[in-house]
């Protein structure tokens, strides 16, 4: 064997060893710049040597690009730095929990939507009232209302919770 051929094979080795490292490292394709080059070099080399040299490592630099990507695409999302840049952890449970988190949230938004009370401050358009024996801070939807009056809640966004007087109310 030739030092053309010796060359190669090392080049070409050592850009495979850069490429994988870029999955791991992040150098923002600066690894993989010097990886590509390393391959470049290798396939040249492989040339001088002779044609079928050549285009077995050209084809060698081919395969193991794309085995080394599929292998990076499959193992990046399960890296700290590949979830920092994924959005979305890849992991159901966090997606559970915010879907139960928001299913929870839409049910007692329902619960309260029609819920009776009494404001303990005056709204203007901000107060605190009681509602169902619970303390909660709620925003007047027409006009300012004065403590002691019956609410009743006619609307829930978020966390915001709008009442308005009610006039059913015995008193």
């Amino acid at each position: 064997m030739s030092d053309f051929v010796i060359w190669g094979a090392v080049l070409i080795g050592t850009a495979f060893v850069l490429a994988i490292l870029e999955v791991f490292i992040p150098s923002m394709g600066l690894i993989a710049a010097v990886a590509g080059l390393c391959a470049l070099a290798g396939v040249i080399a492989l040339f001088q040597e002779g044609a079928s040299w050549g285009i077995t490592g050209a084809g060698a630099v081919v395969l193991g690009a794309i085995t080394i990507f599929v292998f990076g695409v499959r193992v990046l999302p399960h890296t700290p730095m590949g979830r920092g840049l994924i959005l979305g952890s890849g992991d159901d449970t966090d997606n559970n929990d915010a879907a139960r988190e928001l299913t929870e949230r839409r049910a007692l938004e329902e619960a309260l939507l029609g819920a009776t009370g009494v404001s303990k401050t005056s709204l203007h358009p901000v107060g605190t009232a009681e509602i169902e024996g619970a303390r909660v801070e709620v925003i007047a939807r027409s006009g300012a209302i004065d403590a002691g009056t019956p609410i009743r809640v006619v609307e829930v966004r978020g966390n915001e919770i709008f009442v308005r007087p009610d006039t059913n109310a015995t008193g």
